[in-house]
């Protein structure tokens, strides 16, 4: 009995010794070293100036390559955007709002600071136009600040992606030259990386100016055409459409509350075609009626400007060619006419026939149209 009490006292000292002995083994086999980076440098950077946005190249060693360990400050300010990274060198976008100091870099908490110090250019500023309205070919300027004196170094953009010509140019004053392409609303400035998109500018109430320069886009206005066309689409610089009636017609409507509003100052109504219609050409405008058979041309007497595909209308005097529903929009004495809905071109043509025009714009004068044309 007293053996068998020993070899099971023995068998227990056993397993304990074998259990302690794999815990120990255990412990080796999860046994780690702990891993170091040597200290990181910073040597210098370029361009020691620069805007908001703009890129900054850090030079320097051991900052490794994985990116997200990294964190650069411009006196004190994080970027946020880092370009690119390597072991020997970062690109960083300077911050909205950096200041000029110091540049530091913090990698795994290491942090190193620029020997040189980093000068922060503001960025331009528009703040407003002088006059805020204008015409086509007037000048206006842009006042603001930090613009620069290098005219090459800035695009100016009305609404609609017209380009305005440069005049002149200070570090507080831009002058340019209002395109006609643009519309009403907010002039943008570009200067490298800076985009500015400044306060509402408006082109004069009642130029009415129909471009056509986008596909797809019937300059705001909901187009419309008689049953008979087979539809009017723009593309390519041009309204076209095909007709299958000895009369067809196409023209505009205005959304609810956007009256077309046509001024005095502009009282030539024209339009290019790519050709003239064989029977009937004229317009509906509102109420009344304005039209010209194809040999009368009384309201298109030049025949310079005809020959080009242009043909206009003469607003400011009633003629045979209104009528007897007519409603002369600058009658006694009036200098704008809103009460308008519709603009409606009359054809007179064989069937089947397509019709392009490039545009339909008002204008001041007959010379102003030549100048246009030309």
């Amino acid at each position: 009995m007293k053996n068998i009490k020993n070899r099971i006292f023995l068998a227990m000292i056993t397993l304990v010794t074998l259990s302690l002995s794999s815990c120990y083994d255990t412990e080796k086999d999860f046994q780690t070293e702990l891993v170091t980076y040597p200290e990181i440098t910073v040597t210098s950077f370029s361009p020691q100036a620069a805007l908001s946005g703009e890129y900054i190249t850090i030079e320097g060693n051991h900052f490794g390559d994985f990116k997200e360990a990294a964190k650069i400050y411009f006196n004190g300010i994080f970027a946020e955007h880092i370009v690119s990274y390597s072991n020997t060198q970062i690109t960083v976008a300077v911050p909205a709002k950096a200041t000029t100091g110091k540049i530091q870099v913090d990698v795994w908490g290491d942090v190193k600071e620029t020997t040189d110090t980093f000068t922060f250019i503001p960025g331009a500023k528009v703040d407003y136009y002088l006059p805020s309205i204008a015409s086509a070919g007037e000048n206006i300027t842009i006042v603001g600040d930090n613009f620069g004196t290098d005219s090459n170094a800035i695009t100016i953009s009305f609404n609609g992606g017209a380009h305005a010509e440069i005049i002149s140019i200070t570090n507080t004053e831009i002058v340019v030259s209002v395109p006609f392409a643009g519309r009403t609303g907010p002039i943008t400035l570009t200067k490298g990386v800076q985009v500015l998109v400044g306060p509402e500018f408006s082109y004069p109430i009642g130029r009415l100016k129909f471009l056509f320069d986008t596909d797809n886009d019937f300059e705001t206005i909901e187009s419309f055409n008689n049953p008979g066309s087979t539809g009017m689409s723009v593309s390519g610089g041009s309204l076209t459409g095909t007709f299958d009636s000895l009369d067809g017609y196409f023209g505009f409507q205005t959304p609810t509350g956007k009256e077309l509003t046509v001024s005095s100052e502009f009282p030539l109504l024209a339009i290019k075609l790519d050709h003239l219609p064989a029977s009937r050409f004229g317009f509906y405008f509102a109420g009344g009626w304005y039209a010209n058979n194809k040999t009368g041309f009384e309201h298109v007497p030049n025949p310079e400007i005809n020959d080009q595909g242009v043909y206009y209308f003469d607003l400011s005097t009633s003629g045979s060619g209104f009528g007897s529903s007519a409603v002369q929009p600058f009658a006694n004495g009036a200098t704008t006419y809103t009460d308008t809905k519709r603009l409606i071109f009359l054809l007179g043509d064989a069937g089947n026939t397509s019709l392009s025009v490039d545009w339909i714009i008002s204008f001041k004068s007959v010379e102003d149209l030549k100048n246009f044309i030309e």
